[in-house]
């Protein structure tokens, strides 16, 4: 990433001002839009200009346990779930990812995520073989999760790899009570208007007008009127205050949260800010016991 940085500003203070980029160095999407919005690049270049013609061919992944590069998806003989505290958020994930260390600036994913959730262009190199072994090893470690839990929350989420995860652990863990529709996510309009943390930014550096500029870029690209934070680099997320609101239709379910052990689920963090907005959120409005985050997949641990 360093080289293709260093060739960007080269070209760049040769006046270049719209780049295409051969596809074989561009293994990561998000890391791809990070550059762009690092100095001094973000004053030649902007999303639309430095582009990358990707999907050429199949990019392959295939589940082996005995050589796990990227992911940690336990002991074979010892299934047991990773402690994966966030934010101050106790909980727990089935798998744990690992930091790449060719590319410290990926906080997403790897192939193997990409591939469950068909993203990206990666798929499984065998599926008939591959994701029943991946499911086998899910049920194994799920079955040690404390089953103690009176009501699931599922995160609001268009990928369906989500759904799967919640369907199969509420089968797993047998809560009494599963809410869907408790939170919906805010519009991008008004996330714009009312959630972006000026002042934060501005004391790690960051002027409102260039904040102004990056997420002006960000929030266009989204493609629905929805918010996400898929476009906008892990970097600049924390300045988002807040991406969801709770629906005032489901007030009713009050008696299914307060006084319970509540648990969210996701199917994959990076930073556990969508997560652990959710868990605040819940303690906010309601009166949980207590509140507990499980996912598919952790954040990076080193």
């Amino acid at each position: 990433i360093r080289r293709f940085r260093t060739k960007l500003i080269s070209m760049g203070m040769c006046g270049y001002d719209r780049v295409i980029v051969e596809p074989s160095g561009i293994f990561d999407v998000d890391e791809f839009f990070d550059v762009l919005h690092e100095e001094p690049l973000d004053n030649w270049y902007e999303i639309g200009n430095v582009i990358a013609v990707v999907d050429a061919e199949r990019l392959l992944v295939s589940f082996n346990p005995n050589h796990q590069r990227n992911v940690n998806t336990g002991d074979l003989y010892e299934p047991k779930p990773i402690y994966d505290k966030r934010k101050g958020w106790e909980g727990e994930a089935i798998f744990g990812r690992k930091d790449n260390k060719e590319r410290p600036n990926d906080k997403d994913g790897n192939p193997l995520v990409y591939a469950l959730k068909q993203i990206y262009g990666w798929e499984f190199e065998n599926p008939q073989r591959d994701i029943p072994a991946l499911f086998r090893r899910f049920v194994a470690i799920a079955h040690k999760i404390d089953k103690s839990y009176d009501t699931i929350i599922t995160v609001p989420s268009t990928s369906s790899l989500n759904d799967k995860f919640t369907d199969n652990m509420e089968r797993i863990i047998r809560t009494k009570h599963r809410l869907l529709g408790l939170y919906e996510k805010m519009s991008k309009d008004d996330v714009w208007m009312t959630c972006i943390d000026f002042d934060l930014a501005e004391a790690d550096g960051i002027s409102r007008d260039k904040l102004i500029k990056i997420l002006r870029l960000c929030f266009d690209k989204m493609p629905r009127r929805m918010f996400t934070y898929k476009t906008i680099p892990v970097r600049f997320r924390k300045y988002i205050t807040q991406s969801f609101e709770f629906d005032d239709f489901a007030i009713g379910d009050a008696d299914m949260i307060n006084d319970k052990n509540v648990l969210i689920l996701d199917d994959t963090i990076a930073t556990g800010k969508t997560v652990s907005e959710i868990a605040k959120l819940t303690v906010d409005t309601f009166s949980p016991k207590k509140v507990t985050i499980i996912t598919l997949f952790s954040a990076l641990h080193k």
